[in-house]
């Protein structure tokens, strides 16, 4: 969006990223605002100094499961030195999403299961205390297939807008690589909805949503493998309804640890976390299986505002449950 006036635009029903651009006279700062679901209140996603004339922020279009077209309705909220504000609106139009889901033909075929289950240390690891992780991670490698099952929690109702993700990756514990693929789960208290987003990715790019309705209570499936070089396939599998995806990416990482995760999502500003979503029931993550030379397990406990908000179980041979709080849940 430039200057006056609003301007609509279509995006698939998966979300893209949208690049809002306003010009300005006289203006000190200006707030980019969005929705974080249709008919939802908008949020700050950022602010930024505009006394150049112009600013440009990258928005997100959020996932469409409604099944309908929707519209997302951006604004931003212009500060000048009379503490003057102006707002100007730009809608993106997101067409519903196709309902068949079956992967084409096309879909390379699934590799097989790691071969080497995870298993428990003689000793307890040293719990690793951190502000976004929560779960357990091996070490050593290089590790290059990991895979887990898990089950696709709910969440409680709170005054904030909340997101959980629950995920199976390698790399990311102490490095920036990481392939990873698992399910959001997203709580709105403008509108009192949950909503729930399968997703795989390789950063330093954005998370891909997966075409797959998944539901709480889904038992889930990830495995992912190299094929050869640094050709990786991510496969997601729900068990419950026996939807499967799968797909081929070029991967660079060095495979120096596998990870079992549920997480307190970062948002695509400025790095700040999402609130933690009051997840329930715990996430139990079984079948750990990975394939390299385990040499080291590392526990990671999730404390944010000086309170644990995430903490797991024992690991046990059919693998650990999280729980949202300060309580360990008992182990599966």
């Amino acid at each position: 969006m430039r200057g006056g006036g609003a301007t609509t635009y279509v995006c698939p029903a998966y979300g893209v990223a949208i690049v809002v651009t306003v010009a300005v006279r006289h203006a000190i700062r200006c707030t980019f605002l969005t929705q974080s679901g249709a008919s939802s209140s908008s949020y700050a996603v950022k602010t930024v100094a505009c006394a150049s004339g112009h600013a440009s922020v990258t928005v997100p279009a959020i996932a469409n499961t409604s099944g309908k077209q929707v519209k997302l309705t951006y604004a931003v909220r212009v500060q000048g030195a009379g503490k003057r504000f102006v707002r100007r609106g730009v809608t993106i139009t997101e067409v519903a999403p196709q309902r068949v889901i079956t992967p084409p033909p096309e879909q390379p075929t699934p590799l097989p299961l790691p071969p080497t289950p995870v298993v428990p240390t003689a000793s307890p690891p040293q719990p690793a205390y951190q502000d976004a992780w929560s779960g357990y991670s091996v070490l050593g490698g290089p590790f290059t297939a990991v895979s887990g099952t898990f089950n696709v929690p709910n969440l409680n109702p709170a005054p904030a807008f909340a997101r959980t993700s629950d995920w199976v990756g390698i790399d990311g514990a102490f490095n920036d690589s990481l392939i990873q693929a698992g399910v959001d789960e997203t709580y709105d208290p403008a509108t009192g909805s949950i909503t729930f987003r399968a997703w795989w990715e390789i950063l330093p790019a954005y998370s891909t949503p997966i075409s797959m309705p998944v539901a709480a209570g889904d038992q889930i499936t990830v495995t992912i493998g190299q094929v050869i070089g640094t050709l990786w396939q991510i496969s997601l599998t729900d068990d419950t309804t026996g939807q499967r995806f799968v797909t081929n990416q070029t991967y660079t990482g060095p495979g120096a640890s596998a990870e079992w995760i549920v997480e307190a999502v970062p948002a695509l500003f400025g790095g700040a976390l999402y609130p933690l979503g009051n997840y329930d029931p715990p996430v139990t993550f079984g079948n750990l299986r990975v394939d390299g030379v385990e040499s080291a397990l590392s526990e990671s406990i999730m404390v944010q505002g000086g309170a644990i908000t995430s903490i797991p179980s024992a690991l046990t041979a059919n693998g650990f449950s999280v729980a949202y709080g300060d309580a360990p849940p008992a182990p599966p």
